[in-house]
């Protein structure tokens, strides 16, 4: 359970919290729950640190079992875990512990040299560790944070994710998490004061409030890249403001991606209903159920056709620049960084899109237009079939003339 971190007796003569540079063991290193989740190109991360070292050190807390039990209770606070002291490992036996609080894609990328290896040691040695082959031991340089309390080093923990950011849904989660927690202990604790505590901005942490209300469905087009952040809060600002029910909420979600809206353009519209609806000019209010129903389903009908031949005719116009380098002499073959396959692959993949979107379009197309549409992937899977050939045939003369 959470408890009054900062009420109880204090001792008389507290040291003043400081940042020391030091050098410890990678193994007496504790990873606890973080606000970053996806930890993307270890590999190259590991390749770049066996070239140069670190060259941004690890931040790291030294807390003795107190400050630790505080740090665990609150970490299960946010994240809903159950880290317990004994999962920690003291250092050499001590009640000291140390915890990761920023640098975790870089502590990662040392464990991954402490296991398998950078590419050259690979190369020249097999598969296995090469930390200690680099650096001479198996310490690692920190930033080594000494007196600070749990909730200041959870705080310096939200405020240090500098170097590569953490994806803004999952920064979102974090903070939304501490906040709560946070104003568990104190209920007059401000949005403003918190966003000052972690180093971002008030309108940050509303964002991120906003964003970890939305149904889940929502936030996981953002994870997927189905919708941006920015947008993903705007809806969430349309429902406050609204009264959004999940019909409605879902009708602004569904025009925000096929209208392929930016964020600004997003906040532009909504502020506009906002604004509409308090002067009871709302286009929809003037209109039964049933109409708005029809009139929301002629409008999905009319966008998704514009961006469906804007996205079209986009396509068509790069590849007509295309062609023009190609008769000008501008562009050869030679030029192209993709084997032969490599187009083909992504036209094979465009038609097979298409193939599986067409149903869809019967309520969009007239017969005659559904039936040229259909006539034209049947001569793509022709044309696909055909260049398929020619390019076997083509790379079994190159092997030929090889072995000749």
């Amino acid at each position: 359970m959470l408890r009054e971190l900062d009420k109880g007796p204090q001792p008389k003569t507290k040291e003043m919290p400081r940042y020391e540079g030091a050098f410890i063991p990678i193994d007496n290193i504790n990873v606890l729950n973080q606000p970053r989740h996806k930890f993307e190109n270890i590999e190259l991360l590991a390749q770049d640190i066996a070239r140069k070292n670190i060259l941004n050190p690890l931040t790291v807390a030294e807390l003795d079992a107190g400050q630790a039990q505080d740090y665990l209770d609150t970490i299960n606070e946010i994240w809903q875990a159950q880290h317990t002291l004994e999962e920690l490992r003291p250092t050499d036996g001590k009640g000291t512990y140390y915890i990761l609080i920023a640098g975790e894609r870089r502590f990662r990328a040392c464990k991954h040299l402490d296991s398998r290896g950078c590419f050259d040691c690979q190369e020249h040695y097999g598969a296995g560790p090469c930390y200690q082959r680099h650096f001479g031991n198996r310490n690692v340089e920190v930033r080594l944070m000494r007196n600070f309390d749990a909730l200041e080093a959870i705080s310096t923990q939200a405020s240090e994710n500098t170097h590569m950011r953490v994806p803004p849904e999952e920064e979102a989660l974090f903070y939304d998490k501490f906040y709560r927690v946070k104003r568990k202990l104190d209920p007059n604790y401000s949005v403003a004061h918190f966003a000052r505590d972690v180093g971002r901005s008030p309108d940050t942490i509303t964002a991120a409030v906003r964003f970890c209300r939305l149904p889940q469905e929502i936030q996981d087009f953002v994870r997927n890249e189905t919708l941006s952040y920015g947008i993903a809060v705007e809806l969430e600002r349309a429902r406050e403001n609204l009264n959004l029910d999940e019909a409605g909420l879902d009708f602004w979600t569904v025009k925000a991606i096929v209208s392929r809206v930016t964020v600004p353009e997003f906040h532009k519209m909504v502020s506009g209903e906002i604004e509409r609806q308090r002067n009871n000019q709302s286009v929809l209010g003037l209109f039964s159920q049933i109409q708005e129903e029809d009139m929301r389903k002629t409008y999905f009908k009319r966008v998704v056709a514009r961006e469906m031949i804007n996205g079209i005719w986009q396509f068509i116009n790069y590849f007509q620049k295309v062609e023009g380098l190609f008769e000008e002499g501008k562009l050869g073959s030679n030029d192209s960084p993709f084997s032969l396959r490599s187009p083909l692959r992504v036209y094979k993949t465009m038609i097979s899109l298409e193939k599986r979107l067409l149903p869809h379009f019967r309520g969009l197309l007239t017969d005659a237009e559904l039936e040229e549409a259909e006539s034209v992937i049947d001569e793509s899977d022709s044309l696909i079939s055909l260049t398929e050939s020619l390019i076997h045939a083509h790379e079994n003369t190159d092997i030929a003339t090889l072995i000749n």
